[in-house]
């Protein structure tokens, strides 16, 4: 996932991020999130991500608030961005790809 918004590549052991494309209006990033892994703490402006596979994951915002979502292979959903960490609660792997937006002022 998305660590710094300047170095969107790194990795940790269990969840890891690598940018497809980047210009001045889009930034894709591949995703992916280990059976019971977890992404450091990070940020995403306004964004698409794209469900490459069936999952479950928990959200949790930088203020603690968390949901958890049924995520379904082939599902497409925009989200406001911001802060989050992202837990994979499923049997499976996650795996997505983002679109993140930019100059959507």
């Amino acid at each position: 996932m998305v660590q710094q918004e300047d170095n969107p590549s790194k990795t940790n052991a269990t969840a890891g991020s690598r940018v497809l494309l980047e210009n001045s209006l889009v930034r894709v990033i591949e995703i992916w999130i280990a059976v019971g892994g977890r992404t450091d703490l990070h940020f995403h402006p306004p964004n698409v991500v794209y469900s490459l596979c069936n999952g479950k994951a928990r959200f949790t915002t930088k203020d603690g608030k968390s949901v958890e979502a049924e995520i379904k292979q082939g599902e497409a959903i925009f989200s406001a961005g911001g802060w989050h960490v992202v837990e994979n609660l499923g049997p499976t792997e996650i795996r997505a790809v983002h679109f993140e937006l930019k100059n959507t002022k």
